[in-house]
Order: C-alpha cells, then structure tokens, then sequence
C-alpha cells in the first residue's frame, strides 16, 4: 500500500502534467468537428445539386444508378461547383495568414485562434442551416465557404496553434509538443470520421452538423475564458508562469533568428529593443491593431522572409515545402 506521501506526489505530478496541457484540446476538438462533417459535405452539395439545380425528384436523387443521364449531368454540376468552393476554401486564407502571421507575432496568438474557430463555426453553422432548409439552392453552400475563408481557415488555425505551443514551451520539450499536438489533432480524422457516421444513422444531416457546431462552440469558449495569451502585450504573466518561465515579449530566439536569417545586431539600435522590448498594453488601440493588420508592409515582410538566403540550404527546404503543398492542392 502506498504512502501518503507518495500518493500526494502523484497527484502533485498529475497536476503538474495537466497545467501543461494548453491549445491541444482545442486541436482535438477542431480535428473531430471537422472529420465528423467532411464525408457529409459532399453529399449534401451533391443532394443540393440534384434536387435544386436539376429539379429532379427525392425519388430519382435517392437511386442516380437507374438514372445514369440524371448521374453525369449532377456530375458535371457539381465539379463545377467543387472548383468554385476550392478555390474559396484555399485562396483566401493564403491572403489571411500572409498578413496574420506577421500581426499575431506583434499583438498575440488568441485573436487568429478565435477568428479561425469562428470561421469554422460559420461552416459547419452554414451547413446545417442549408441541411434543415433543403429548398436553398447549392450556391448558398459557396457563401458557407467564404466566411469560414475569412477566418483564416485550417492553415490560419494550425500556424496560430503551433506558434502558441512554441511560445509555452521550453527549447527542451518544444518539437515533442508540437509534434504531439498535431498528432492529436490529425487524430480527429479518423475518429471523427467513424463519429460522423454513427451520427448520421441516428440524426442524418442534422445531427451531424448539429454536433459539430456544438464542439466549435466549445473550443471557442475554451480559448476565450481558459487559455491565457501566451504572447505580446496582452499576455497574462501571471498564468504563464505557472506553464513556462517568462520571457519577453517579442524576444528573438536564437533559432528563429537562425531560420529566418534576422541580424541581431542591427536590431540593437532600435528603439524598442532599447527599452523594455515590449509593446506596452496601455498604448495600443482596436483601431491601431486593425490598420496594422491591413498593413501591405505586412504582406512585404512575408514575401521577404520567405526568399531570405538562410544558412544550412534552409531556403531550400521552405520553398520546397511551400511547392509540394501547391501540387497537393492541385492534386485535390
């Protein structure tokens, strides 16, 4: 039988371990909403298609095998619609993290969680409205599409989710977390996928829509009312200290330093690397984080980072990787 003492260190390890725990449910979250919905999508822009567009019977759409014409003109519709939403779905986030990346670094990682969780419960939200009011044609489903677009997207919400685990971790225990994190959440799809179906036997569209506005909805109260912001000037200190000890806000790490090949050394001079290295709370307006946001200096700086020569050929990998995601969108 073990001793109090020793049970009181396991709890006070427990404990430890959970206090750790920080973005990952919310990742787990947003992995499952998103899987639970994904097969449905399709078939909903696909029922939409056949019983609005084409104007054909519940009867007919229900067996498009003994209605091979009915088939290959729903096909046709629906690539053209599939082009139409893609090119929403991923051109407009590109925009959205060009100039949130930059701006988050500035002013803190909750507001590019919030706004892409947001974006994300447009979606599913839009979906089951269009599931409840079946006589909606198909292109109310590519307004679905552009205000989830406007929240950044999946992209926006992992680059804000790895970047807040970053800034929570130590150099130690940082690529474990991470890698971790986006474990969890890649964990969703299957998960979330076998869900789906289960929900659907029981509620059909409704149902799992249904449940997947209800997990936004929570991830987006767990963001705003649980974690703490982790960086800039609107960080709470206090809170972080228990997760990680405190560092300045805005400070330069060696590695960053080294990936995106930043002079230290001219920075020296700068005014605010002279002073405390902060941006302080008191001076910053809505209005100046929202012209700052829509700052085209924003979209140069990225621009300019990404074709930076680097040390160690890591140009190379950056470009590479950022030509592979290109061929596996156009691939989808």
């Amino acid at each position: 039988m073990q001793s109090p003492k020793e049970a009181k260190g396991r709890w006070q390890r427990f404990k430890d371990t959970l206090a750790t725990v920080s973005v990952e449910p919310v990742m787990l979250l947003d992995g499952l909403a998103f899987s639970n919905m994904v097969v449905l999508v399709e078939n909903l822009q696909m029922d939409k298609i056949c019983l609005n567009t084409l104007g054909e019977s519940e009867d007919v759409c229900n067996n498009l095998n003994d209605h091979t014409d009915v088939k290959k003109a729903m096909s046709k519709e629906a690539a053209v619609f599939q082009m139409y939403n893609g090119v929403i779905i991923s051109l407009l986030p590109l925009f959205f993290i060009l100039f949130m990346g930059a701006w988050s670094d500035k002013y803190g990682r909750k507001v590019p969680l919030v706004a892409s969780m947001i974006g994300h419960l447009f979606y599913s939200g839009g979906y089951l409205f269009n599931s409840v009011i079946m006589k909606w044609p198909v292109e109310w489903l590519l307004l679905v599409a552009l205000f989830e677009s406007l929240g950044g997207g999946a992209v926006s919400f992992l680059t804000a989710a790895n970047s807040y685990i970053s800034d929570v971790t130590s150099e130690d225990t940082r690529t474990s977390r991470i890698g971790l994190a986006n474990s969890i959440w890649f964990l969703g799809g299957p998960m979330g996928t076998l869900m789906g179906k289960f929900i659907f036997d029981a509620g059909g569209y409704k149902g799992v829509f249904g449940t997947s506005v209800v997990m936004h909805i929570v991830a987006i109260v767990y963001i705003i009312f649980y974690l703490p912001e982790s960086h800039g000037p609107f960080s709470n200190k206090e809170r972080m200290k228990k997760i990680i000890p405190s560092k300045p806000s805005l400070r330069i790490r060696e590695s960053i330093a080294w990936i995106y090949g930043i002079d230290k050394k001219k920075n020296k001079g700068s005014t605010r690397n002279k002073t405390s290295g902060e941006i302080h709370r008191e001076d910053i307006t809505l209005r100046m984080m929202v012209s700052d946001f829509f700052n085209p200096r924003r979209l140069m700086e990225s621009v300019k980072s990404t074709f930076r020569p680097r040390e160690g050929h890591i140009r190379m990998y950056v470009l590479l990787l950022i030509f592979s995601n290109v061929l596996r969108r156009l691939g989808r």
